[in-house]
């Protein structure tokens, strides 16, 4: 078995070096960064109250003749004690063919930096003298997730419970629509 793991924070997707022959006890031994922006495109400050909910951490095996195959995943909600300055050093278990939380366990380390703020450039844009001021944009309505529209992009994914929030809001960045999720979700897999 030659594994990889494959981290995904938001819209950052990471991957390690393959571990050749790494069969059951791999190690990657592999920092990551990532700028954690909030809703508005700006940078996390310790005073925000926008949080990451959750990282997506999967393990494939790499395939030389045939698509890499995922052999474990764990969907880790990110602890408080991250945003308060603390590392945190755990173990989390992982799910898969066997089941959730019976593929074994992976340590990760967590900790978060908070950068000095950068300049911003600021600018501003004027209205175009071809536009119609008389004229009204129509105001989009937000999309209603229902149950069965989860259980119908869930079905693709397999029994995963833990993905129910993940799923509900790649379909609400998606506008409801099953098909662009669920390639975003295969893209994040």
């Amino acid at each position: 078995m030659d594994p990889y793991c494959r981290l995904t924070v938001g819209h950052h997707v990471f991957e390690t070096p393959t571990a050749v022959n790494g069969s059951k006890n791999p190690r990657w031994s592999k920092s990551f960064s990532v700028f954690l922006l909030d809703d508005s495109g700006q940078r996390f400050q310790e005073s925000a109250q926008w949080r990451p909910k959750y990282q997506i951490f999967s393990i494939y095996n790499e395939m030389t003749f045939a698509e890499d195959d995922r052999i474990a995943w764990t969907l880790i909600q990110l602890p408080a004690r991250v945003f308060q300055g603390s590392t945190v050093d755990d173990w989390y278990p992982l799910s898969g063919r066997q089941g959730d939380d019976k593929e074994g366990m992976i340590s990760l380390v967590l900790t978060l930096e908070n950068l000095p703020p950068q300049p911003q450039v600021h600018w501003r844009l004027l209205p175009s003298p071809a536009s119609r001021p008389h004229q009204q944009q129509q105001q989009q309505q937000p999309v209603q997730i229902t149950d069965a529209d989860i259980g119908s992009v869930q079905e693709v994914f397999g029994p995963t419970p833990t993905l129910t929030e993940v799923i509900k809001s790649v379909l609400e960045a998606h506008g409801g629509n099953k098909d662009a999720a669920i390639s975003a979700l295969l893209q994040m897999s």
